[in-house]
């Protein structure tokens, strides 16, 4: 079996010019509603169906895993109100933190901490 690495470099694995881009962009969207909307739990960004793609979800899901985020996709429907056919809207991505975001947090808050009392209390 051909090892993941040398199949994403195999022509059809390549993202598109056009799929890149709507990487970039929709990373740096997804980037600008969490700094103005995250809470301790996370997030959900809601993106139109339109914007995306398979392989745009595969490479946005990849790129957040590596920045700490654990991603949950949902397809949302609702029906054309002309032809009654339900049909994909949107889809709503769930970013929660990964645990180690949370220790890494935990351990700079306690260090804080630390800071803020004299210095003989830090080994008590």
């Amino acid at each position: 079996m051909i090892p993941a690495a040398e199949a994403l470099r195999l022509p059809r694995a390549r993202l598109s010019d056009s799929d890149a881009a709507a990487v970039e962009a929709l990373l740096a969207e997804i980037d600008a509603h969490v700094r103005a909307h995250v809470t301790r739990r996370g997030d959900v960004v809601s993106i139109p169906a339109g914007k995306v793609n398979a392989d745009i979800v595969g490479e946005v899901t990849h790129r957040l895993r590596k920045l700490g985020w654990v991603c949950g996709w949902q397809q949302i429907a609702g029906r054309n109100p002309i032809t009654m056919q339900e049909t994909i809207i949107r889809f709503d991505l769930a970013l929660t933190p990964e645990d180690a975001a949370y220790d890494a947090v935990d351990i700079l808050e306690n260090q804080n901490v630390f800071q803020t009392f004299p210095e003989s209390t830090k080994n008590s």
